[in-house]
């Protein structure tokens, strides 16, 4: 009899650890996909890497290969000529709540502590802070 009632609490156990494990995948999928920006300026898709999220520039507005936008406010001048498309510019991990990390801002060169919240399943707030100053905007799912 104790066997089958340690057999059940295995059963039990084993279904809730895969239950987390399964809303820990849906929580992280659903930053995951292309965004436009508020200015509709730029896309940005957000993919794992690592234990991690990533967020790249997939399509600038203002971008072409006749005239390609570079990284030309960088503190690096090294980095100076490199392009912004395809850019990997944010990396965040999952909180409660949404996601922090720090990205790269290529108009100002400057990186910002950020938060993400998703709101829904079409739009999500980002929130960047250089020390007590933040601001934030909405973009929208694309993809």
């Amino acid at each position: 009899s104790s066997d089958v009632c340690s057999s059940d609490l295995m059963k039990k156990l084993s279904l809730i650890v895969l239950s987390m494990f399964a809303a820990t995948a849906a929580n992280a999928a659903e930053l995951s996909g292309t965004w436009l920006t508020k200015d509709s300026n730029a896309k940005v898709a957000f993919e794992p890497c690592g234990d991690k999220t990533c967020a790249k520039f997939v399509w600038l507005k203002d971008d072409s290969n006749a005239k390609p936008s570079l990284d030309t406010n960088n503190d690096n001048p090294k980095l100076r000529t490199r392009r912004i498309l395809g850019l990997r510019f944010g990396e965040f991990a999952k909180r409660a709540g949404g996601w922090q990390g720090s990205v790269y801002n290529p108009n100002d060169g400057q990186n910002y502590q950020t938060e993400i919240k998703v709101l829904g399943d079409k739009q999500l707030e980002i929130k960047g802070c250089a020390g007590p100053l933040c601001d934030s905007e909405t973009w929208k799912r694309i993809d």
